[in-house]
C-alpha cells in the first residue's frame, strides 16, 4: 500500500511491517525481524504474529495481525504501535479457526 511517496507492505513470515520510499529496497519499520508477539510499542520495539492485510488512512496504517486476533495501528508519525481492537475477545463460541486476514479503510 502506498502513502505519501512510500510503499508499505506486511510480511507475515517475518512478522514485521516493511516500508520503503519509492525506488528503494524495503526495509523493517515495525516489529523485530523473526520475531512473533503481542506488545505495543514504539516501532521495533513492537511484536506482531503474522500481520497479513493492511490499510491506510492519513498517516496511520491499520494492520490485521492474524495470528493475534487483532487489528493493530501503526502511526507513522509518532512510530507508535497500538492495538485497536482484540477480536480475541469477540469470536463466536465454537469457532476455533477465525482471525482478521485483511483491513478496509473508508
Amino acid at each position: 500500500v502506498r502513502y505519501g511517496g512510500a510503499v508499505y507492505v506486511s510480511d507475515r513470515e517475518k512478522h514485521i511491517l516493511m516500508g520503503a520510499l519509492l525506488g528503494q529496497p524495503l526495509g523493517p519499520l515495525a516489529g523485530r525481524l523473526n520475531t512473533s508477539g503481542n506488545i505495543d510499542g514504539i516501532f521495533g520495539d513492537a511484536r506482531f504474529n503474522g500481520p497479513l492485510g493492511i490499510g491506510i488512512s492519513g498517516d496511520q496504517i491499520f494492520m490485521a495481525d492474524t495470528n493475534n486476533r487483532s487489528i493493530r495501528r501503526v502511526n507513522l508519525g509518532t512510530g507508535q504501535v497500538r492495538t485497536v481492537v482484540a477480536l480475541s475477545d469477540m469470536i463466536p463460541a465454537g469457532i476455533t479457526d477465525w482471525a482478521p486476514r485483511a483491513v478496509a479503510i473508508d
